[in-house]
């Protein structure tokens, strides 16, 4: 279930608990990532910078994700 979204260029960025996904104007999965490593650290924004570049902020930190490739990167708070 999606806990936060942000809306970008036609398309909806979606984040919950365990993955995200980014859905088009026709209503139509573009990619998904699941199984996330971020499981219970509620996710609590989703800032879309570009099509490449999505930050979605956790509890401890935030996550630059790659959806197109599938990459995640974790910058944790100091």
């Amino acid at each position: 279930m999606p806990a936060v979204f942000a809306i970008h260029e036609d398309c909806i960025y979606l984040a919950g608990s365990k993955g995200g996904y980014v859905i088009d104007k026709k209503v139509q999965k573009k990619s998904s990532i699941h199984n996330l490593f971020w499981y219970g650290l509620h996710p609590t924004w989703v800032v879309v910078l570009d099509n490449r570049n999505v930050l979605v902020t956790i509890r401890g930190g935030y996550v630059r994700i790659d959806p197109e490739v599938g990459s995640i990167q974790l910058y944790k708070a100091k």
